[in-house]
Protein backbone atom coordinates (compact mmCIF):
# COMPACT_ATOMS: atom_id res chain seq x y z
CA UNK A 1 0.00 0.00 0.00
CA UNK A 2 1.41 3.58 -0.45
CA UNK A 3 2.08 6.14 1.25
CA UNK A 4 -0.56 8.36 -0.49
CA UNK A 5 -3.10 5.42 0.24
CA UNK A 6 -2.16 4.71 3.85
CA UNK A 7 -2.48 8.46 4.56
CA UNK A 8 -5.92 8.20 3.11
CA UNK A 9 -6.98 5.30 4.90
CA UNK A 10 -5.25 7.11 8.36
CA UNK A 11 -7.70 10.16 7.82
CA UNK A 12 -10.30 8.25 6.90
CA UNK A 13 -10.32 6.96 9.92
CA UNK A 14 -9.35 10.20 11.96
CA UNK A 15 -12.36 11.68 10.83
CA UNK A 16 -14.57 8.30 11.33
CA UNK A 17 -13.57 8.84 15.11
CA UNK A 18 -13.84 12.43 15.32
CA UNK A 19 -17.50 11.88 14.11
CA UNK A 20 -18.40 9.20 16.64
CA UNK A 21 -17.01 11.25 18.96
CA UNK A 22 -19.03 14.39 18.11
CA UNK A 23 -22.35 11.79 18.26
CA UNK A 24 -21.44 10.65 21.25
CA UNK A 25 -21.23 14.27 22.60
CA UNK A 26 -24.72 15.11 21.53
CA UNK A 27 -25.93 12.03 23.13
CA UNK A 28 -24.28 12.83 26.41
CA UNK A 29 -25.79 16.12 26.05
CA UNK A 30 -29.05 15.52 25.51
CA UNK A 31 -29.16 12.88 27.99
CA UNK A 32 -28.09 15.51 30.74
CA UNK A 33 -30.54 17.62 29.63
CA UNK A 34 -33.30 15.36 29.90
CA UNK A 35 -31.92 14.27 33.53
CA UNK A 36 -32.27 18.03 34.16
CA UNK A 37 -35.35 17.94 32.99
CA UNK A 38 -36.33 15.08 35.22
CA UNK A 39 -34.74 16.37 38.30
CA UNK A 40 -36.79 19.42 37.72
CA UNK A 41 -40.45 17.84 37.33
CA UNK A 42 -39.11 15.83 40.59
CA UNK A 43 -38.67 17.97 42.81
CA UNK A 44 -40.63 21.16 40.91
CA UNK A 45 -44.03 22.36 41.72
CA UNK A 46 -45.71 19.06 41.66
CA UNK A 47 -43.20 17.23 43.79
CA UNK A 48 -43.25 19.77 46.91
CA UNK A 49 -39.42 20.67 46.13
CA UNK A 50 -38.14 24.16 46.72
CA UNK A 51 -40.53 24.75 44.13
CA UNK A 52 -43.48 23.76 46.18
CA UNK A 53 -47.03 25.62 46.21
CA UNK A 54 -47.10 28.79 47.96
CA UNK A 55 -49.52 29.56 50.42
CA UNK A 56 -52.35 32.34 49.82
CA UNK A 57 -51.41 36.05 51.03
CA UNK A 58 -55.03 37.09 52.66
CA UNK A 59 -56.25 40.33 51.59
CA UNK A 60 -55.66 42.09 54.91
CA UNK A 61 -52.13 43.05 53.67
CA UNK A 62 -52.16 45.96 51.93
CA UNK A 63 -50.62 47.04 48.51
CA UNK A 64 -48.30 47.78 47.26
CA UNK A 65 -47.09 45.70 50.26
CA UNK A 66 -48.96 42.67 49.03
CA UNK A 67 -47.62 42.46 45.27
CA UNK A 68 -43.86 42.59 46.76
CA UNK A 69 -44.70 40.15 49.62
CA UNK A 70 -46.22 37.74 46.75
CA UNK A 71 -42.68 38.58 44.03
CA UNK A 72 -40.61 37.84 46.82
CA UNK A 73 -41.83 34.71 48.01
CA UNK A 74 -42.31 33.62 44.38
CA UNK A 75 -38.72 34.39 43.57
CA UNK A 76 -36.66 33.01 46.89
CA UNK A 77 -39.72 29.65 47.47
CA UNK A 78 -40.27 31.69 51.48
CA UNK A 79 -43.74 32.14 52.09
CA UNK A 80 -45.10 35.64 51.28
CA UNK A 81 -47.13 35.66 54.48
CA UNK A 82 -44.23 35.10 57.00
CA UNK A 83 -42.49 37.89 54.55
CA UNK A 84 -45.26 39.89 55.29
CA UNK A 85 -45.32 38.99 59.16
CA UNK A 86 -41.01 39.69 59.73
CA UNK A 87 -42.06 43.27 58.28
CA UNK A 88 -45.33 43.81 59.94
CA UNK A 89 -45.01 42.09 63.22
CA UNK A 90 -41.51 42.30 63.26
CA UNK A 91 -39.95 45.05 62.17
CA UNK A 92 -42.63 47.45 62.64
CA UNK A 93 -44.57 46.71 65.84
CA UNK A 94 -47.94 45.18 64.62
CA UNK A 95 -48.17 48.17 61.54
CA UNK A 96 -47.96 49.23 58.11
CA UNK A 97 -46.07 52.48 58.07
CA UNK A 98 -47.44 54.20 54.73
CA UNK A 99 -45.52 53.05 51.85
CA UNK A 100 -42.28 54.55 50.73
CA UNK A 101 -40.37 53.55 48.01
CA UNK A 102 -37.18 55.11 49.44
CA UNK A 103 -37.80 54.60 53.49
CA UNK A 104 -34.77 55.57 55.61
CA UNK A 105 -35.91 53.97 58.79
CA UNK A 106 -32.82 53.81 61.19
CA UNK A 107 -31.94 53.01 64.98
CA UNK A 108 -28.80 53.44 66.49
CA UNK A 109 -28.31 50.29 67.26
CA UNK A 110 -25.56 48.40 65.02
CA UNK A 111 -25.98 50.49 63.00
CA UNK A 112 -29.52 49.02 61.96
CA UNK A 113 -31.28 50.86 59.00
CA UNK A 114 -33.96 50.75 56.19
CA UNK A 115 -37.76 48.89 56.15
CA UNK A 116 -36.66 45.39 57.02
CA UNK A 117 -33.86 46.69 59.53
CA UNK A 118 -30.94 45.19 58.26
CA UNK A 119 -27.70 45.55 59.49
CA UNK A 120 -25.39 47.70 57.67
CA UNK A 121 -22.30 45.12 58.44
CA UNK A 122 -24.70 42.30 56.87
CA UNK A 123 -26.02 43.90 53.53
CA UNK A 124 -22.85 43.23 51.46
CA UNK A 125 -22.69 39.91 52.03
CA UNK A 126 -26.55 39.43 52.08
CA UNK A 127 -27.08 40.93 48.82
CA UNK A 128 -23.51 39.68 46.84
CA UNK A 129 -24.98 35.80 47.83
CA UNK A 130 -28.49 36.61 46.94
CA UNK A 131 -27.46 38.55 43.03
CA UNK A 132 -24.08 37.31 42.74
CA UNK A 133 -22.47 41.33 43.18
CA UNK A 134 -23.06 43.30 46.13
CA UNK A 135 -25.81 46.36 45.77
CA UNK A 136 -24.80 50.17 46.83
CA UNK A 137 -25.37 50.01 50.50
CA UNK A 138 -28.14 52.88 50.14
CA UNK A 139 -30.19 50.26 48.57
CA UNK A 140 -30.97 49.27 52.23
CA UNK A 141 -32.80 51.99 52.43
CA UNK A 142 -35.27 51.14 49.05
CA UNK A 143 -38.29 48.85 50.27
CA UNK A 144 -38.25 46.70 47.24
CA UNK A 145 -34.55 45.60 47.68
CA UNK A 146 -34.60 45.53 51.29
CA UNK A 147 -37.74 43.23 51.01
CA UNK A 148 -36.09 41.20 48.58
CA UNK A 149 -32.65 40.32 50.60
CA UNK A 150 -34.69 39.98 53.80
CA UNK A 151 -36.73 37.33 51.46
CA UNK A 152 -33.51 35.39 50.59
CA UNK A 153 -31.68 35.62 53.82
CA UNK A 154 -35.07 33.83 55.21
CA UNK A 155 -35.06 31.54 53.04
CA UNK A 156 -31.59 30.51 53.44
CA UNK A 157 -32.10 30.20 57.48
CA UNK A 158 -34.90 27.61 57.48
CA UNK A 159 -38.13 29.34 55.70
CA UNK A 160 -36.93 28.51 52.16
CA UNK A 161 -38.99 26.01 50.13
CA UNK A 162 -42.18 27.41 50.81
CA UNK A 163 -42.25 25.61 54.03
CA UNK A 164 -45.01 26.65 56.79
CA UNK A 165 -43.64 24.34 58.92
CA UNK A 166 -43.95 26.36 62.24
CA UNK A 167 -40.73 25.34 63.99
CA UNK A 168 -38.41 26.23 61.06
CA UNK A 169 -40.51 29.82 60.88
CA UNK A 170 -39.59 30.38 64.58
CA UNK A 171 -35.86 29.49 64.06
CA UNK A 172 -35.80 31.55 60.82
CA UNK A 173 -37.67 34.30 62.64
CA UNK A 174 -34.88 34.33 66.05
CA UNK A 175 -32.30 34.21 63.45
CA UNK A 176 -33.44 37.31 61.51
CA UNK A 177 -33.63 38.89 64.90
CA UNK A 178 -30.89 38.01 67.15
CA UNK A 179 -28.83 35.63 64.96
CA UNK A 180 -29.55 32.65 66.93
CA UNK A 181 -31.92 29.64 66.65
CA UNK A 182 -35.18 29.42 68.69
CA UNK A 183 -33.82 27.53 71.44
CA UNK A 184 -31.70 30.03 72.28
CA UNK A 185 -33.61 32.84 70.88
CA UNK A 186 -35.90 32.43 73.53
CA UNK A 187 -33.90 33.26 76.72
CA UNK A 188 -33.45 36.70 74.74
CA UNK A 189 -35.74 39.15 76.17
CA UNK A 190 -36.23 41.17 72.73
CA UNK A 191 -36.17 37.85 70.45
CA UNK A 192 -38.95 35.96 73.16
CA UNK A 193 -41.41 38.72 72.01
CA UNK A 194 -40.27 39.16 68.85
CA UNK A 195 -41.05 35.40 67.49
CA UNK A 196 -44.06 34.75 68.78
CA UNK A 197 -45.21 38.10 67.72
CA UNK A 198 -44.04 37.15 63.96
CA UNK A 199 -46.04 33.50 64.30
CA UNK A 200 -49.47 35.19 65.03
CA UNK A 201 -49.24 37.60 62.22
CA UNK A 202 -47.99 34.96 59.70
CA UNK A 203 -50.87 32.56 60.98
CA UNK A 204 -52.89 35.58 60.33
CA UNK A 205 -52.03 36.42 56.81
CA UNK A 206 -51.73 32.90 55.50
CA UNK A 207 -55.03 32.04 53.80
CA UNK A 208 -55.48 28.66 55.37
CA UNK A 209 -58.64 28.32 53.16
CA UNK A 210 -56.80 28.71 50.40
CA UNK A 211 -54.30 26.02 51.57
CA UNK A 212 -56.78 23.82 52.40
CA UNK A 213 -58.36 23.89 48.92
CA UNK A 214 -54.45 23.40 47.47
CA UNK A 215 -54.16 19.68 49.83
CA UNK A 216 -57.81 18.77 48.92
CA UNK A 217 -57.01 19.54 44.94
CA UNK A 218 -53.79 17.85 45.26
CA UNK A 219 -55.34 14.87 47.44
CA UNK A 220 -58.00 14.47 44.66
CA UNK A 221 -55.76 14.44 41.65
CA UNK A 222 -53.94 11.74 43.05
CA UNK A 223 -56.61 8.93 43.19
CA UNK A 224 -55.78 6.01 41.65
CA UNK A 225 -52.35 6.42 41.99
CA UNK A 226 -50.44 3.12 43.03
CA UNK A 227 -49.40 3.19 46.85
CA UNK A 228 -45.47 2.35 46.47
CA UNK A 229 -45.60 5.64 44.26
CA UNK A 230 -45.65 7.08 48.39
CA UNK A 231 -43.49 4.03 50.36
CA UNK A 232 -42.36 1.62 47.75
CA UNK A 233 -40.66 -0.23 50.57
CA UNK A 234 -44.08 -1.34 51.79
CA UNK A 235 -47.34 -0.09 49.65
CA UNK A 236 -49.30 -1.52 52.36
CA UNK A 237 -48.56 1.17 55.12
CA UNK A 238 -48.15 4.69 52.70
CA UNK A 239 -50.93 6.46 54.08
CA UNK A 240 -48.72 8.43 55.96
CA UNK A 241 -45.91 8.63 53.35
CA UNK A 242 -48.83 9.85 50.74
CA UNK A 243 -50.60 12.47 52.73
CA UNK A 244 -46.89 14.09 54.18
CA UNK A 245 -46.29 13.76 50.32
CA UNK A 246 -49.49 15.95 49.18
CA UNK A 247 -48.48 18.19 51.99
CA UNK A 248 -45.22 18.91 50.88
CA UNK A 249 -46.03 19.88 47.55
CA UNK A 250 -48.70 22.59 48.89
CA UNK A 251 -45.92 23.52 51.23
CA UNK A 252 -47.41 23.24 53.94
CA UNK A 253 -44.72 20.20 55.48
CA UNK A 254 -40.96 20.21 54.58
CA UNK A 255 -40.36 16.39 54.92
CA UNK A 256 -41.92 13.18 54.21
CA UNK A 257 -43.46 11.42 57.90
CA UNK A 258 -43.75 7.39 57.62
CA UNK A 259 -45.84 7.21 60.25
CA UNK A 260 -49.37 8.52 61.26
CA UNK A 261 -48.52 8.47 64.49
CA UNK A 262 -45.64 11.13 63.74
CA UNK A 263 -47.50 13.02 61.24
CA UNK A 264 -49.53 13.77 64.70
CA UNK A 265 -46.79 14.12 67.20
CA UNK A 266 -44.06 16.04 64.99
CA UNK A 267 -45.99 18.53 63.12
CA UNK A 268 -47.08 21.98 64.41
CA UNK A 269 -50.39 22.45 62.52
CA UNK A 270 -54.06 23.36 63.92
CA UNK A 271 -55.71 20.93 66.01
CA UNK A 272 -59.05 21.15 64.82
CA UNK A 273 -60.37 18.03 66.34
CA UNK A 274 -58.72 16.76 69.35
CA UNK A 275 -57.08 13.64 69.64
CA UNK A 276 -59.55 11.01 70.99
CA UNK A 277 -62.52 13.27 69.33
CA UNK A 278 -65.63 12.44 67.75
CA UNK A 279 -66.37 13.20 64.15
CA UNK A 280 -67.78 16.36 63.49
CA UNK A 281 -68.13 17.20 60.06
CA UNK A 282 -69.62 20.68 60.34
CA UNK A 283 -65.88 21.72 61.65
CA UNK A 284 -63.80 20.34 59.11
CA UNK A 285 -62.59 22.05 56.33
CA UNK A 286 -61.17 20.64 52.64
CA UNK A 287 -57.53 19.71 53.08
CA UNK A 288 -58.01 19.25 56.40
CA UNK A 289 -55.67 15.89 57.70
CA UNK A 290 -57.77 13.31 58.98
CA UNK A 291 -56.58 10.82 61.80
CA UNK A 292 -57.61 7.38 62.25
CA UNK A 293 -57.02 4.51 65.47
CA UNK A 294 -58.22 1.11 65.85
CA UNK A 295 -57.55 -0.09 62.22
CA UNK A 296 -54.77 -2.82 62.92
CA UNK A 297 -54.22 -2.31 66.61
CA UNK A 298 -56.32 -1.69 70.28
CA UNK A 299 -56.40 2.03 69.23
CA UNK A 300 -53.32 3.12 71.31
CA UNK A 301 -52.00 5.12 68.57
CA UNK A 302 -52.97 6.53 64.84
CA UNK A 303 -53.04 4.12 63.02
CA UNK A 304 -54.34 5.66 59.42
CA UNK A 305 -54.13 8.80 57.96
CA UNK A 306 -55.95 10.38 54.82
CA UNK A 307 -57.10 13.83 53.84
CA UNK A 308 -60.56 15.31 53.85
CA UNK A 309 -61.57 16.94 50.48
CA UNK A 310 -65.17 17.96 51.32
CA UNK A 311 -68.28 16.19 51.02
CA UNK A 312 -68.36 13.67 53.40
CA UNK A 313 -65.25 12.11 51.43
CA UNK A 314 -61.41 11.37 52.57
CA UNK A 315 -58.83 10.36 50.23
CA UNK A 316 -56.72 7.81 51.43
CA UNK A 317 -54.58 4.77 50.99
CA UNK A 318 -56.05 1.89 50.38
CA UNK A 319 -54.52 -1.75 52.10
CA UNK A 320 -56.40 -4.10 49.22
CA UNK A 321 -56.14 -1.95 46.03
CA UNK A 322 -52.68 -0.86 46.74
CA UNK A 323 -53.75 2.47 45.49
CA UNK A 324 -55.26 5.92 46.77
CA UNK A 325 -58.75 5.66 46.61
CA UNK A 326 -61.69 8.37 47.80
CA UNK A 327 -64.02 6.99 50.83
CA UNK A 328 -67.38 7.91 52.81
CA UNK A 329 -65.85 9.26 56.05
CA UNK A 330 -69.01 8.68 57.54
CA UNK A 331 -69.72 5.28 56.46
CA UNK A 332 -67.38 3.21 57.01
CA UNK A 333 -64.09 5.46 58.65
CA UNK A 334 -66.57 6.85 61.22
CA UNK A 335 -65.54 4.14 63.67
CA UNK A 336 -62.47 4.46 63.57
CA UNK A 337 -61.94 8.62 63.49
CA UNK A 338 -59.54 9.91 66.31
CA UNK A 339 -58.51 13.68 65.46
CA UNK A 340 -57.95 16.05 62.87
CA UNK A 341 -55.55 18.94 61.75
CA UNK A 342 -55.10 21.82 59.86
CA UNK A 343 -51.93 22.66 58.13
Amino acid sequence: MSSHHLFFHKSKSSVLVIAAIIILAFIAFFVIVAGIGLFAELTGPGSGGRGGITGGLCENVPEPYKTIFDQAGDKWNVQPAFIAAIFYAGEHGNSWPTFEEHAPLGTSLNPIRGPMQIGEKNWPNWTRSAYGNPLPLERIEWTRDAINVAAWHLAMTGAGGNTSDLNQLRDAASKYNSGRPWSAGQAIPETAKYVPRVIAAFQKFLCSEQMGQKIAQLAKEAVGNPTDLYYHHDPRHACAAFVSTILKQAGALDRIVYSAQGLWDNTNAQVVIPKGGNLNLAVLKPGDVIYFKGTYDNGRYFTHVGVYVGNDQVVNTSTSQLRVVSDSLSNYWVRYFAGAKRF
